[in-house]
């Protein structure tokens, strides 16, 4: 990309992330970037001790979903 080359969105355009999600489906539980992601953080878990998780970022809550298969509540 070069400095004159037009944004790919443009500057004033309304995204609407929310409506991105929900239309992506099972693009992203299933594409092969963020299932190599969760693959490599729920690896690296197993080798954690650890009594909760907080996942900062977007999404629909996949990786969440993920840790709380493998790594059921304890109680």
């Amino acid at each position: 990309m070069q400095d004159d080359d037009p944004p790919l969105i443009a500057p004033n355009a309304a995204v609407d992330y929310d409506a991105g999600w929900g239309r992506w489906g099972d693009m992203i539980r299933f594409s092969p970037a963020p299932w190599h992601r969760r693959r490599l953080l729920l690896a690296e878990a197993r080798r954690l001790r650890f009594d909760s998780v907080l996942d900062v970022g977007c999404g629909r809550g996949e990786m969440l979903q993920a840790f709380g298969e493998r790594f059921p509540a304890r109680g």
